[in-house]
This record gives structure tokens, C-alpha cells and sequence, in this order.
């Protein structure tokens, strides 16, 4: 899927349009994503493909050396986001963590 973003002063709220012949399950994914008000849960997957996971295919959130990672069934995953608990912290950006209840 190949994906663009504008960045402009001018865009006052974000909006999306997805160009694709048909609604796949990829497609569907997203638009579940962008129905909630909640930050994805992205990861890097063969480290450099960026993936969109679901909070059912998650089993595990752990860090290991450093960097957190995400375990599904049968693949882990690598996080750029940090790994911080239930407690909010005001002065760190919420898309930038991932919060375990």
C-alpha cells in the first residue's frame, strides 16, 4: 500500500482518502483506526516495514534492550514508542506510548 501525507500549516484537521479498487481487510483495519480516538499501535515489521496491529492480535508488550517490542501469535514486532503504564503523564505527547492496562 503505498501511502502519502501533506503536511501544511493550511490543514486545520487531518482527513483522509483511500483510493483502492476494493475494501480489503487492510483497508477495513484502517478505517476502525481512524473511527476511534485512540493512536494506533504501530511497529516495525522486518524492520522497515510499518504495520498497523490490532489490540486482539497483541499477546505481549515487553522491552528488551532497550527497545519494545510486540508479540502476536506467531511474529514480534519492534516499537518506536516507548512502553509506559496505566498513569498519564501531561507532559509527553500520548501517540508517542503505549499504555498497558
Amino acid at each position: 500500500m503505498k501511502v502519502s501525507i501533506d503536511i501544511s500549516p493550511d490543514h486545520k484537521e487531518p482527513y483522509a482518502v483511500i483510493h483502492t479498487d476494493k475494501v480489503t481487510e487492510e483497508i477495513q483495519r484502517m478505517i476502525d483506526i481512524f473511527s476511534i480516538n485512540e493512536a494506533p499501535i504501530t511497529a516495525l515489521q522486518n524492520e522497515e516495514d510499518i504495520i498497523v496491529l490490532q489490540t486482539k492480535e497483541i499477546y505481549m508488550v515487553r522491552v528488551e534492550n532497550g527497545d519494545t517490542m510486540i508479540y502476536g501469535e506467531k511474529n514480534k514486532y519492534r516499537s518506536r514508542k516507548r512502553l509506559y503504564g496505566s498513569k498519564k503523564d501531561e507532559r509527553k505527547d500520548p501517540a508517542d506510548e503505549i499504555k498497558v492496562f
